[in-house]
C-alpha cells in the first residue's frame, strides 16, 4: 500500500495477483499481458503456482478445467 501525503492510500496488485487475475479470461490480450508481466523479472513462479491454485479451489463463477489449463500455460512461460 502506497500513502500520499497521508490523503491517498493507493492498494497495488502483485505481479502473481495480476497474473491471476487475467487467467479466467485468458483472451489474447490478456495472455500477452501476463507474459510481459513474467519478462519483468518479479514473478514468483511458485507463489503464482500456489496462489493460483488456492484461488481455482475456492473459485466460483468460472470453469475451473479452463483456468487449470490456463495456468498450465502460463507455467510453461517461464
Amino acid at each position: 500500500m502506497i500513502t500520499i501525503d497521508d490523503k491517498f492510500e493507493i492498494s497495488l496488485l502483485s505481479p502473481e495477483d495480476l497474473i491471476i487475475s487475467k487467467l479466467i479470461r485468458f483472451a489474447q490480450n490478456d495472455e500477452e499481458d501476463i507474459k510481459h508481466i513474467i519478462e519483468t523479472g518479479k514473478v514468483d513462479k511458485e507463489l503464482l503456482y500456489n496462489l493460483a491454485k488456492d484461488a481455482i479451489s475456492v473459485g466460483v463463477g468460472f470453469q475451473k478445467r479452463f483456468v487449470e489449463s490456463n495456468l498450465d500455460l502460463v507455467m510453461e512461460m517461464f
